[in-house]
């Protein structure tokens, strides 16, 4: 894949990391796209010479499979149903603004999904975007549980992965969760993302219905 960087400011500088660090004046300078061939974590920052420096942007690539097909077990909530049915597979993803066409938001209910690579391929890891905007009552998943077919009617055992509750406010971020699976051949991937269920004792809307964000489900 070939990433392009950009600025507004005419007069800057863009210099960049791929494994994660924060990029500086000592990082490489960005002078033509940067070509990737592996999962890479892109970041990057402007440094104007009579201003301040931009603040540190960001994006993660993944090397995925092109998903044929997905077909959701539970619906996300009708206002916040993205771009439709396609919206977690289309390789788009979102900013933090949960108001972002390609967020699906579930209320106290789990996302569920069956996805179609259209063949029989490798599969290793599942990764899964989230949101966190807490005081949205948006929160990360507490789990994360992937299944796997060859023909769409039996799946493989669950494998999966708990993530804590939060026990204060985490403030607004994506988060990338993966599951990673020991390889095996399979054409169907069935993934449920579980809700919190209901804001924890220390949020302001205590016991009231959580929401679930998610904007893209990566298969490798």
């Amino acid at each position: 894949m070939e990433v392009t960087i950009t600025t507004d400011e005419t007069q800057a500088e863009i210099y960049f990391t791929l494994d994660g660090s924060e990029p500086t004046i000592s990082s490489p300078k960005y002078t033509v796209p940067l070509t990737l061939s592996e999962n890479t974590k892109v970041k990057a920052i402007a440094v104007h010479p009579e201003k301040q420096p931009s603040y540190v942007d960001s994006a993660i690539y993944y090397k995925a499979y092109q998903i044929q097909s997905i077909r959701n077990i539970s619906q996300p909530a009708p206002k916040y149903s993205g771009r439709g049915e396609r919206t977690l597979i289309n390789s788009v993803r979102a900013t933090s603004a949960f108001g972002d066409k390609e967020w699906q938001g579930y209320e106290a209910t789990d996302a569920d999904v069956i996805l179609d690579l259209g063949r029989m391929r490798i599969v290793k890891k599942v990764t899964v975007g989230c949101l966190s905007d807490n005081m949205s009552w948006i929160f990360l998943p507490v789990r994360i549980e992937v299944r796997t077919s060859a023909d769409g009617v039996e799946f493989s055992p669950i494998k999966a992965r708990a993530y804590e509750i939060p026990s204060a406010n985490e403030g607004v971020f994506i988060r990338d969760l993966s599951v990673d699976i020991n390889p095996l051949e399979a054409r169907y991937v069935a993934v449920k993302v579980k809700n919190i269920g209901t804001c924890p004792p220390w949020h302001g809307g205590a016991g009231g219905k959580a929401w679930l964000f998610i904007d893209q489900i990566f298969v490798e």
